[in-house]
């Protein structure tokens, strides 16, 4: 046989069998054999992620308290002479008085020239007192007062009244002498609002003589008590104490 003929059959059986194998594949194998080009996902570079600021917390600053400024009852520096308070002196005797003109030289009032002077007599009740507004903002009572007594305590007494209720109370003896001014404040709270009446009252047995002075009767917003230095005079003469004013 001519070798061109027999080279021409191989070819032929060649490519025949390569067919068949393509066509095997195609046809017969599970898809998971069969050939195939896979094209790559492409991996996304990641995003970096930015740190978050830190924004400081500021510190609130505090907000001041109102303070609110004493108000004097109406003639609460008594420099208005005995008006606008009534009093009452079971014997009689004048109670708002003025420096060097019925109140003793060696106490001047606490600011001014008027005063009141409660007690100074045996057997002696004596009170001033007012009808008036407790306002809101100012719910508390302030006063200057100053004490000189013979007495033990227990016996002559001193209060605040208000509608005829106690509100405040203190003896009146040497354990309780004051040497000078000294402020007191009564919380008249639960009155608030309220038009009430507010008596400063003292109340003196027979034995011994005590004595209470009255100055600067205010209204003020807060329980404190001032501790401001206030001159002081010398020690009380009881001896020169005794009223020497006239009787009304």
């Amino acid at each position: 046989m001519n070798k061109i003929v027999i080279l021409g059959v191989l070819f032929l059986a060649l490519v025949g069998i390569g067919a068949s194998a393509v066509l095997f594949n195609q046809t017969y194998l599970p898809a998971v054999y069969k050939q195939s080009t896979l094209t790559p996902t492409q991996t996304q570079t990641p995003t970096r992620t930015s740190t978050p600021t830190v924004t400081p917390t500021q510190t609130p600053t505090p907000t001041p308290t109102l303070v609110l400024e004493p108000v004097l009852f109406p003639n609460g520096d008594f420099e208005q002479g005995p008006n606008i308070w009534e009093e009452s002196s079971s014997n009689d005797w004048e109670l708002i008085l003025q420096y060097n003109y019925g109140l003793p030289d060696d106490r001047p009032p606490y600011d001014g020239d008027w005063a009141a002077w409660l007690g100074g007599e045996t057997d002696e009740i004596s009170w001033i007192q007012q009808v008036i507004q407790v306002p809101f903002d100012l719910p508390y009572m302030s006063y200057w007062y100053w004490i000189d007594s013979e007495d033990n305590c227990g016996y002559d007494v001193a209060m605040v009244l208000v509608n005829g209720e106690v509100a405040d109370f203190y003896w009146l003896c040497v354990d309780n002498n004051t040497s000078g001014w000294v402020q007191r404040v009564v919380d008249l709270s639960a009155y608030a609002g309220s038009l009430v009446s507010i008596q400063i009252r003292t109340e003196c047995d027979w034995v011994f003589y005590s004595y209470l002075f009255i100055d600067h009767v205010a209204f003020q917003s807060n329980h404190l008590v001032s501790n401001l230095p206030h001159e002081n005079n010398p020690d009380l003469d009881t001896n020169s104490l005794r009223r020497e004013i006239i009787h009304k």
